[in-house]
């Protein structure tokens, strides 16, 4: 699209949707066509002050599938924080679906259903977002209580990591019999960012 043609209709956008119904205030309640428009046109305003006019002018569509590259990529905190919020829950509760690929996996994590975790042109991962926590375990443990390698053997340890404030790493699988073997082993919180971290590692590793 060029510069002129995506003006006119950045014109357009602001002078036919926005404008009319920025000064209106949301209803309370069930949301009719009406609100369903109003809130569209706040999502425009607030796509277009954030400097993503391309999006803005796709939702005029009402599109079933919406894919996004990388769309907070060059916001700030507050700006990406709007854009997730509002413009992915808006579109959840439409029932339109949203396809995203990002690198900001912290902002997105209460967001994604499903996961899929790409490198060197392999997919690595598909699976929920649930799915995923349930098969990868990160444990954590104090350095009196030291842990090797192969003691975790059996539980396929990916991004084993141990010194002198301790260790930890991420298992494949339940990884109940260990903590019942070992009780001063802990179960810590696994982030997308971690999970994805100690993947493409691994993979790094196997690829070399």
């Amino acid at each position: 699209m060029s510069a002129a043609l995506l003006a006119m209709g950045l014109l357009s956008y602001w002078e036919f949707v926005v404008e009319p119904r920025r000064a209106q205030l949301r209803p309370a309640g069930p949301k009719t066509e009406e609100a369903e428009e109003n809130t569209l046109a706040d999502l425009g305003e607030l796509l277009l002050w954030c400097g993503l006019p391309a999006l803005a002018l796709a939702l005029g569509g009402r599109p079933e599938l919406l894919v996004l590259d990388d769309p907070t990529l060059g916001l700030d905190a507050v700006a990406r924080r709007e854009v997730y919020d509002e413009l992915l829950g808006e579109l959840a509760e439409r029932g339109t679906t949203v396809f995203i690929t990002t690198h900001d996996l912290a902002g997105i994590e209460g967001l994604a259903d499903r996961v899929g975790i790409l490198h060197l042109g392999r997919l690595l991962v598909d699976a929920s977002l649930e799915d995923l926590k349930a098969r990868y375990r990160k444990i954590g443990w104090a350095p009196a209580q030291a842990l090797r390698l192969e003691d975790l053997a059996p539980y396929g340890p990916l991004g084993f990591r141990a010194g002198s404030l301790g260790g930890e790493a991420v298992l494949q699988g339940d990884p109940a019999p260990l903590l019942a073997a070992r009780p001063e082993v802990q179960l810590q919180d696994l982030s997308l960012e971690e999970l994805f971290v100690t993947l493409v590692g691994a993979d790094t590793e196997v690829a070399s």
